[in-house]
């Protein structure tokens, strides 16, 4: 078959699954969150050394935790949690629990809790990112799992993107700690985002 050249156009189908009821709120709340949270990884390193002097060595420690606390897990907890709680419940955990991160994060005054801290903000990540994944394509009908697929991918690029830009620019400009409230604040508003939403899933065929 061929291809439309406007086919080939992101932004039509990013327009166009945006526009659907839950499954543009959905997707609302995975902007905000990994906007929050790339802007996060970027600029963690910079705000460890501000604060603590953090060393190159301590800084890779807290990322092999935070590494290992994501592959338990995704790997192994997340699976049994799903089938316990739920897609929206999961989401809405991880998005809470990130919340949580990113204010002790800032608030606390030793750099060997930072290696805790950050094993619970990579959990929260670790609920809510795979699953809300998995309610996307529970969202679309099976005719529409590859086009769900491509919007999510160029909105999370775009969100590395922008979500770094912001930390820097709040950190630079208002203060270092700025990219953590306002990280919290925006994950809190995507869980009640999430809250507001009922899900329907599509059905398969």
């Amino acid at each position: 078959t061929n291809i439309k050249l406007n086919e080939l156009n992101p932004f039509k189908s990013i327009g166009k699954m945006l526009k659907l009821p839950v499954l543009g709120t959905l997707l609302i709340v995975f902007c905000i969150a990994n906007f929050a949270f790339n802007g996060f990884n970027v600029n963690a390193p910079v705000f460890l050394i501000y604060k603590f002097s953090a060393t190159p060595l301590e800084i890779a420690g807290m990322l092999f935790v935070v590494g290992i606390v994501m592959a338990i897990v995704q790997g192994g907890l997340i699976g049994k949690l799903k089938t316990k709680f739920g897609d929206e419940k999961l989401i809405m955990g991880g998005l809470l629990i990130q919340a949580l991160g990113f204010i002790l994060f800032i608030l606390a005054p030793s750099f060997w809790m930072i290696y805790l801290i950050g094993g619970i903000i990579s959990a929260g990540f670790a609920l809510r990112s795979p699953t809300m994944y998995s309610l996307f394509s529970k969202n679309v009908s099976a005719s529409e799992q590859g086009e769900i697929f491509g919007v999510s991918t160029s909105l999370f690029a775009l969100m590395n993107v922008l979500g770094p830009l912001f930390a820097g620019l709040v950190y630079d400009k208002i203060m270092p700690t700025a990219p953590y409230w306002i990280g919290a604040i925006l994950f809190i508003i995507a869980f009640i985002l999430m809250a507001r939403i009922k899900i329907t899933p599509k059905p398969s065929a």
